[in-house]
């Protein structure tokens, strides 16, 4: 049929089998089967049906020109008369719902914000969940975002886990409602950077793994280190203080120490002088000595140096009873006659007074003088 700019009333029913072009088309009670081609400048439709067994192609040259005004219905979208889709609008919203259920999916709000009221979740390129956005069941607000095993999750309704992350489904970190910071499992590693307490504690720590030291705040000379496998030390003023390895605990300064308790002391390098009423203290036989009188006794010093400095221990176990001792105090009366003023010059200025107990001491020679000290008096230890 060729195209005629007259117009037809149909009663029941317009058969278009080639191309036509009209300029108004009225379906009232009918319906137009376009099975090549139908282009219409105006078409309406009251409760019809437009059909093809092609492609339908709705096509416009001006803007804005393609208006689907449902009214207070709904925009279905059905294949085999089995609905799959909903476009329906309240109060300026625009709601796409799913399925034959008609679920809502998304709503779309006049302000351009987008709401869903299930989870959202963005595919990766293997068509499996990417990121999942999954909405709380206790309020309106995003609860997790999750990536396969991995998940962040949002105001949790616990006052332990406000905030949480987890991997491979294990908890790893969260941060509680007051403020507790929480890590569970695994290790805490900071890469080239400080974690500033900012006057806080660190509290309920089983154990900490250091690499260096543990410095004093503001004071960058006075820490304790780890300064090598096995050995520990404290250093204040940029000096080592106190020592401690496998073989030796050094102290570098003066020991201050009221009490001291131990089981044993020195054995290893203590020289044992036995026990009686005499006792001659020679240097040959090492620094330290030990000797436990029977009765009041008598001190001497053999092989003392007469020049240069050294330091000399002596320790005296009177094994409970009080022992009133003599030391030599004659200038040139060395028990190996080597003119070493054997004098003491007692720190305290006097003897100091012995105990029941053990008495430790100490003898400094500096240039052929003696200078002692009682350094500790009855310590009850040193056996």
């Amino acid at each position: 049929m060729a195209s005629t700019s007259q117009e037809f009333d149909v009663l029941d029913g317009l058969i278009v089998t080639g191309a036509t072009t009209l300029a108004t088309v009225d379906i009232n009670g009918g319906t137009v089967d376009g099975l090549t081609q139908l282009t219409v400048d105006n078409l309406t439709l009251d409760s019809q049906t437009v059909e093809s067994s092609n492609l339908l192609v709705l096509k416009s040259g001006a803007a804005n020109a393609i208006d689907l005004d449902a009214g207070a219905g709904a925009i279905r979208l059905e294949d085999s008369s089995v609905e799959f889709g909903r476009f329906t609008q309240t109060d300026g919203q625009l709601k796409i719902s799913t399925g034959p259920s008609n679920t809502t999916a998304l709503t779309f709000q006049s302000d351009g914000t987008v709401e869903t009221s299930s989870d959202l979740i963005i595919k990766d390129s293997a068509n499996t969940d990417g990121i999942k956005l999954t909405a709380s069941t206790i309020s309106s607000y995003l609860n997790t975002i999750t990536h396969g095993d991995n998940g962040l999750e949002f105001n949790n309704n616990s006052t332990s886990r406000g905030y949480t992350w987890s991997v491979n489904n294990s908890l790893k970190f969260s941060i509680a409602s007051n403020g507790q910071t929480n890590f569970y499992g695994g290790t805490v590693a900071l890469h080239s950077t400080n974690l500033d307490m900012n006057g806080g504690y660190i509290d309920d720590v089983n154990y900490m793994v250091l690499a260096d030291a543990v410095y004093h705040d503001g004071d960058t000379n006075t820490y304790m280190q780890f300064h090598g496998n096995d050995k520990w030390r404290v250093v204040t003023g940029s000096n080592p203080r106190l020592e401690v390895s496998n073989t030796a605990v050094t102290v570098y300064n003066q020991l201050d120490a009221p009490i001291v308790h131990a089981s044993k002391y020195f054995e290893e390098t203590v020289h044992d002088g036995g026990s009686g009423t005499s006792y001659v203290m020679n240097i040959n036989n090492g620094s330290v000595h030990k000797f436990q009188p029977t009765s009041n006794y008598s001190i001497d010093f053999s092989n003392f140096p007469t020049s240069g400095a050294a330091t000399f221990t002596l320790i005296i176990d009177n094994n409970g009873t009080g022992r009133e001792p003599t030391w030599p105090g004659t200038s040139g009366g060395a028990a190996d006659g080597s003119g070493l003023d054997d004098r003491i010059y007692w720190s305290e200025g006097i003897e100091p007074p012995h105990s029941s107990g053990i008495d430790i001491y100490t003898f400094y020679v500096v240039e052929g003088k003696i200078y002692g000290a009682l350094g500790i008096r009855n310590s009850g230890w040193a056996r």
